[in-house]
């Protein structure tokens, strides 16, 4: 029997639930292959006294992974590990000594551009496609904060040019301790980078990683202005299908055997626009295909802590055991859009070659807000308020999608999405949707724009719209004048 104490590891001094430090546990060793497919698990009664836990604790913990797709419960024979999931041949000793190999680095700054500016115009009405509400966030505790920072002995060294290009050592230093807890992530100071937002962090790290002519895989339908980052920085997009499971990794393996792949980006949570998660199966397999290719996971998990279901499957980086994955993620959707604070986390030498060029674009950031995020951090604002926000953006999900249903289940389909902010509708064929957003912008609403198309290039008539920031009268008015346009 493998040395389970050994292998899940518990820390009663953290602030993680005990069943959600069992599910990492258990996630981390069938990553890595010391738990393989098939294997049948120990029953909850043994288990819970081998971990000096209590036996509801492990039934919570399994009935987490099942719902994930790690496991399968058979019925009077017991648990197993999921027999679909991919046989891992990893050894650590080799996996250690290339950690660094998937990041091999061109220092090239050039193929520097700008973007053109999108303006959303005026209406009596906009809904986007998935942004949170602002009126939420701990304005208080952080004004609070900053006006502390601001008004103490810290506020004058940190307004100074003495910071690290990395960003804050607090917050960089809060955010390690969040990922662990939340995540699995292990990450340390040298890790994490701080950045205005996660769209520079993608520009830092293409810029970074490409030269002009090297391929990125990307999931189409997808998140245009990530793609950006990819062109400006002269690489060549190819197109992969996302399906109910997410980005088809079959197809990047196909890709692979015939191209030489410098990278796959890729939103395994929520995916943008389509809302759907990679599955635990498809996620051990590129993991492996980074190795077998020698290419980097550029993972964009934007709104990782909004899930209404089961607890999410945790990042690609947290089973990252051989250094091919460079994580970013952004504050912007758990306190607001206008902090403009992203992070990037990845190998050592990543990091230093990505923050020497952030220098040029940001020199030392706004120290004195990220010092000021780091207290909501450590004086618990920031669990307050994801429990606070999570309960609402449920109960507007809910609303919207049941009045969405009720008002045009004839010529939309959609499903109720597990987490994120947004939904992902499809009109009917009849109904062209760019004439839909037209006819909608003239009767006083404003809608997002629909740019997606699928791999052959062919738009896909569907929208992406977000309920989070969206009161229920104002979801039934939005829906009252769609209703009209549409008919």
């Amino acid at each position: 029997m493998p040395p389970y104490k050994t292998l899940i590891p518990i820390d009663r001094s953290t602030g993680t639930p005990l069943y959600q430090q069992i599910t990492s546990g258990f996630i981390r060793s069938i990553s890595a292959g010391v738990l393989g497919p098939g294997l049948k698990l120990p029953g909850t009664r043994k288990l819970a006294e081998m971990l000096s836990v209590h036996r509801r604790t492990v039934i919570a913990a399994y009935e987490e992974m099942e719902s994930q797709g790690w496991i399968e419960v058979r019925s009077s024979r017991g648990c197993f590990v999921n027999g679909h999931l991919p046989v891992v041949d990893v050894h650590e000793g080799a996996a250690k000594a290339h950690k660094d190999a998937h990041f091999a680095l061109y220092g090239k700054y050039e193929n520097l551009s700008d973007e053109t500016p999108y303006s959303k115009g005026i209406a009596t009405q906009r809904i986007d496609d998935g942004y949170p509400d602002v009126t939420l966030a701990p304005r208080k505790a952080l004004a609070k904060n900053f006006s502390f920072v601001m008004n103490s002995g810290m506020g004058v060294s940190l307004m100074n040019y003495t910071q690290s290009y990395r960003g804050d050592i607090a917050l960089r230093q809060a955010l390690c301790t969040y990922l662990r807890e939340t995540r699995g992530i292990a990450a340390n100071l040298d890790n994490i980078l701080i950045t205005r937002g996660s769209l520079m962090a993608f520009y830092l790290l293409f810029q970074a990683l490409l030269k002009p002519g090297d391929r990125v895989i990307v999931g189409v339908p997808g998140f245009d202005e990530g793609y950006n980052t990819i062109r400006v920085a002269g690489g060549e997009l190819v197109p992969v299908p996302v399906d109910e499971e997410g980005m088809d990794i079959d197809a990047v393996h196909a890709i692979c055997k015939s191209k030489t792949i410098r990278a796959v980006y890729i939103i395994p949570h929520h995916h943008y626009p389509t809302t759907v998660s990679l599955s635990a199966s498809r996620r051990m397999q590129l993991l492996a295909l980074a190795e077998r290719y020698n290419f980097a996971i550029i993972e964009d998990d934007y709104d990782y802590d909004f899930h209404y279901a089961s607890s999410p499957i945790l990042p690609i980086a947290s089973a990252d055991y051989a250094g091919v994955v460079a994580y970013v993620g952004s504050l912007s959707k758990i306190v607001a859009p206008s902090l403009r604070i992203g992070f990037l986390v990845a190998p050592t030498n990543l990091v230093d070659e990505v923050s020497t060029l952030s220098q040029y674009l940001d020199s030392f950031g706004n120290t004195a807000l990220e010092r000021a995020v780091a207290m909501l951090f450590e004086q618990g604002e920031i669990s307050r308020h994801l429990r606070k926000a999570l309960q609402v953006y449920r109960e507007r999900r809910d609303h919207f999608c049941q009045l969405l249903q009720k008002e045009m289940g004839s010529i939309v389909t959609f499903d109720v999405p597990e987490g994120g902010l947004a939904t992902w509708i499809k009109f009917n064929a009849k109904k062209p949707v760019t004439a839909i957003i037209t006819s909608a912008a003239a009767a006083g609403l404003q809608m997002p724009g629909s740019h997606f198309a699928n791999v052959e290039n062919a738009p896909i008539n569907a929208i992406r719209m977000g309920f989070a920031s969206k009161k229920s009268e104002d979801v039934a008015r939005v829906i009252d004048i769609l209703k009209g346009c549409i008919h």
